[in-house]
């Protein structure tokens, strides 16, 4: 388990805005940290995250004492990341009136990790900071800092503004607030906002030049962090060799070793989470129920998996999985098929869950000379070798591509999983433009800002919803009717749930006829309340205007709703070969 402490400068000119439009120097931060929170979500659940802001107006951490560590306050203590983290972030941090030292931000923060460290048993510790360097600051205990991080063994990174070349340094914190002046102006003299850094914070960055020299610890720009933390990843581990023979033809085989070289990752399950902290840990229970009005409970021992062919469902028992599974007999190999020019695998044909390096079993100088010969055979070619993996005797057997790769000098193949004949689909599509308008490409990004769950427009969904508010398709009816009587709850976001609901029966009716009059029900149950409400939120569905003669609140005309049905009517007389689910909707 890591702890990390984001140790963020909120002091008055982290908030100045650069005249050309860019964030500021602290919306910049909090991006980081706000990615790196979700890294963790992501990718370590169970690491502590702490957070300490410098240059907040309040004063708020253990050591403050009389006009010591004042304007440094210690925002959230270790604990695992979660939502409200992400939520301060993105939200509630805002720049203040005030500037802090910002080395007494890393003592404050030094000082809360050794004392979470007497509780709990911490495998790294990590300080991340971020800085402008434009509060005042005293040197006078640098070397004592450095000397508690190196005690405690924490990696300290420094993320921020391009640095300068190291400046004189005032230790006692000397130095004005004006830009400095001078004619030239090298590498990393500029503020964020564009302006020339004032003397105080090229003394700031001399200290930190020098504090990241002792310990030999790293900084990064803005422009390097950004897209690093991007992608989501897991904490690399070792991989597990995977010895195997290499057999080509009847007379040649290579002791080979495989190791995982990119494997997918996946998030952490939430199904145990909430949106709130609970008293108790969730439990889950599993129940198998006929839709029914009854729900009527069947033992699992009597149910049985099956898949949908259409509208039918085929069972499929354990005993016709077992007697369907191939089993190849094949002992642990990798055995090459043939041989055929790079061009003709395509990385549209490339399956699995992972790539996996080939080198020669170590300690072995003829596997060595033998692969090294047939990696430098291929790449001079041009060719790969198409080969037949069995990971374990007795599992089914992979087929897939030796791709040869030469990187200074490291040698090895790349296994790629290939699909066979069977599993090949060939649709036909239109050939995609070579060119995308302006409008176009808005759209995509418009498109992959509503899919980030984080963003603030999703949240607010998620909130006014929050704790449970979510209709099922067992009982939407007294879903419905509960939540609505709650505070916390908007009526047009109930609405819009209630609707896919109904949405989603309509699609199981198809399957599950008896399921007719609980849709029924549940679309007789939004139209009633929306009447009472909001007429509005129903009209947006389209399945029925209400009008103004139906309720008291803004709602459609009779002339729109004798146009809605007349329309209804004439779909419905034209001859067309119509979805089953249309056909459906139009008779609700």
């Amino acid at each position: 388990m890591e702890a990390l402490v984001l140790v963020v400068d909120v002091g008055a000119s982290t908030g100045v805005q650069p005249p050309d439009g860019r964030p500021s120097f602290l919306e910049t931060a909090l991006r980081c940290c706000d990615r790196v929170v979700q890294r963790k979500l992501f990718s370590a659940p169970k690491d502590h995250v702490a957070l300490v802001l410098i240059g907040s107006d309040a004063t708020d951490n253990a050591l403050a004492d009389g006009d010591q560590y004042q304007h440094v306050s210690l925002a959230r203590r270790l604990a695992p990341a979660d939502w409200q983290l992400v939520h301060l972030l993105q939200d509630e941090l805002h720049a203040s009136a005030a500037q802090g030292d910002w080395l007494d931000g890393l003592v404050v923060a030094l000082d809360h990790l050794e004392a979470s460290g007497r509780v709990h048993k911490y495998a790294e510790r990590r300080l991340v900071l971020l800085t402008d360097f434009a509060g005042p600051l005293c040197a006078d205990q640098l070397d004592a800092i450095a000397a508690g991080l190196r005690r405690l063994e924490v990696d300290l990174t420094v993320i921020g503004v391009e640095l300068s070349d190291a400046a004189p340094v005032d230790a006692a914190g000397g130095g004005g607030d004006e830009p400095r002046a001078g004619p030239s102006r090298p590498p990393g003299s500029l503020r964020h906002d564009g302006k020339p850094k004032t003397q105080r914070q090229l003394d700031g960055e001399a200290v930190a030049a020098r504090l990241i020299d002792s310990l030999d610890c790293d900084f990064h720009a803005f422009e390097q962090a950004l897209p690093q933390l991007l992608f989501f990843r897991k904490r690399a581990t070792r991989a597990a060799p995977w010895n195997a023979p290499l057999q080509i033809g009847d007379n040649l085989t290579i002791p080979i070793t495989g190791y995982s070289q990119v494997r997918k990752a996946t998030p952490p399950s939430w199904k145990k989470l909430t949106v709130d902290e609970q008293p108790e840990a969730v439990r889950q229970r599993k129940l198998y129920e006929l839709q029914d009005d009854e729900r009527t409970v069947v033992p699992v021992e009597d149910t049985l998996r099956a898949f949908s062919y259409g509208t039918t469902l085929v069972p499929f028992s354990a005993d016709d999985e077992k007697r369907l599974k191939y089993s190849s007999g094949a002992p642990c190999s990798l055995q090459v098929l043939g041989f055929t020019a790079a061009a003709n695998v395509h990385p549209y044909q490339f399956l699995g869950t992972q790539t996996v390096q080939i080198v020669a079993r170590r300690d072995d100088a003829a596997a060595e000379t033998a692969l090294s010969a047939l990696i430098h055979a291929l790449l001079e070619t041009d060719m790969v070798a198409i080969t037949r993996r069995t990971y374990r005797a007795g599992l089914m057997p992979l087929l897939g591509a030796l791709l040869p790769l030469i990187h200074h000098s490291f040698e090895c193949l790349v296994f790629v999983q290939l699909p066979f004949c069977e599993d090949v689909r060939g649709p036909l599509f239109e050939p995609l433009p070579e060119t995308f308008g302006d409008g176009q490409l808005a759209a995509v990004d418009q498109l992959l800002d509503a899919m980030d769950l984080t963003a603030p427009a999703a949240r607010p969904v998620a909130e006014r919803l929050a704790p449970g508010a979510l209709i099922g398709t067992v009982s939407p009816v007294d879903d419905f009717v509960t939540l609505l009587g709650r505070d916390d709850v908007q009526f047009d976001e109930l609405c819009a749930q209630m609707q896919r609901v109904i949405a989603s029966l309509v699609r199981e009716v198809m399957l599950r006829p008896m399921l007719l009059d609980k849709t029924l029900s549940a679309i007789v149950c939004l139209r009633q309340h929306c009447c009472r409400i909001a007429p509005l939120a129903y009209n947006t569905w389209r399945l029925g205007p209400i009008t103004v003669s139906e309720s008291v609140h803004p709602a459609g005309t009779d002339e729109e709703a004798e146009q809605f049905y007349r329309s209804v009517q004439a779909e419905q007389a034209a001859p067309a070969d119509v979805d089953m689910a249309e056909d459906l909707l139009d008779d609700l």
